[in-house]
Parts: structure tokens; C-alpha cells; sequence
């Protein structure tokens, strides 16, 4: 009797497991498709129930900030570098954030803790070149970026910063050739030093 109540457990954790992954897989396709409010229920619902908890941290501050609710989007996403200090993309999410909120100097630290965990991001060099180049340091903004594009050589965002940190350094005519060789995304959002 013993053996069978803890097989039927096993198995009924076994299920549980599985909704919720479903259930994390579900509030993945919905903030992916920018239903951001039906994946915070779901987010906050998994959190509730303790599952893959620093995960759903990221992913929950992830959609805060998206949401405009930017310092709470800090919090969940700090916390999650706390379970987590191994993942390079939650403190490069953590310094997008804090690019934001205007932190800038805390935001170069955690894009150098990113790339000290996985320098082949060129996402994590181009935001690395992007903060540099609002911190003044237009030479380690292109070496960033031209490090990204060596990896990407396509990306828009590490052409475009690129460009802005040559213009910065007075070197418009190679960055005339760079822009004209970059097709940007529309969607894209030029930090600026401006507040």
C-alpha cells in the first residue's frame, strides 16, 4: 500500500511539473507576441507556486520593464542574478534596465560581468559600445562594437553604434560608409546621452 500512494505521488508531482511547464511555455509564446499582461499573470501565478523561481525573476522583470515599470523590473531581475551569477543574458537584461533608469556606470558593470561570462554575445558588445559611447569613451565604444560585428557582422545595432562613436570622434567619413552599409530595424531605440 505504501509503494502504491508513493507511486500515485510521484506521479502526481510528475504532472505538476508538466502543466507548469506548459504553463511556462505558454507566458513565453505570450510576452514573445507582446501580450505582456497575460504573461505577467501567468509569470506571477508560476512564481506563487515556486517554480524554476530565479527564471521566472528574469523573465517576470523582463516583461516589467517592458511594461514601463522599470526600478520593479530591476528588483525581480536582480534577484534573479542572485540565484543566478553564472547567466550572462539576465545581467545583460540587468544592465538594459538600468540603461533606462540612466545608471549607466552600473550598467557597464554588469555588461563587462556579462561578456566576462560569454564574450561571444554581440548583443551584450554592441550594448557594451552603446554605454561606453554615452560615458564619453568613444575608443572603447568602437572597439566594442567592432568586436560585435566581427562576431555579427550584420547586426544594426553594433553598425549603428559603431557609427555614432566614430561621428563622436570625428571620423564622419568612415562613418558615412558605415551607416550607409546598415539597414536598421525600424523598432530600434538609439540611447542617447540626452535625459
Amino acid at each position: 500500500e505504501a509503494a502504491v500512494s508513493i507511486r500515485t505521488l510521484i506521479i502526481d508531482l510528475l504532472l505538476m511539473a508538466t502543466n507548469k511547464h506548459a504553463r511556462l511555455k505558454e507566458a513565453a509564446d505570450l510576452h514573445s507576441a507582446g501580450k505582456l499582461a497575460e504573461a505577467e499573470t501567468i509569470y506571477r501565478e508560476l512564481l506563487e507556486a515556486k517554480f524554476r523561481r530565479a527564471d521566472i525573476k528574469h523573465l517576470l522583470g523582463v516583461e516589467r520593464v517592458q511594461q514601463g515599470a522599470v526600478e520593479e523590473g530591476v528588483s525581480y531581475i536582480r534577484e534573479a542574478v542572485k540565484a543566478k551569477p553564472r547567466a550572462a543574458l539576465v545581467h545583460n537584461h540587468l544592465a538594459n534596465a538600468l540603461m533606462q533608469l540612466h545608471r549607466h556606470e552600473e550598467a557597464l558593470s554588469c555588461y563587462r560581468r556579462a561578456l566576462a561570462l560569454n564574450p561571444k554575445m554581440a548583443d551584450v558588445l554592441s550594448n557594451l559600445g552603446n554605454v561606453l559611447l554615452v560615458l564619453g569613451d568613444c575608443e572603447g565604444a568602437v572597439k566594442a562594437c567592432r568586436k560585435a560585428l566581427k562576431i555579427s557582422p550584420k547586426q544594426a545595432e553594433g553598425q549603428l553604434n559603431l557609427s555614432l562613436a566614430l561621428e563622436e570622434m570625428g571620423l564622419r567619413k568612415e562613418s558615412a560608409v558605415d551607416r550607409k552599409s546598415t539597414r536598421l530595424n525600424s523598432s530600434y531605440v538609439v540611447i542617447s546621452n540626452a535625459d
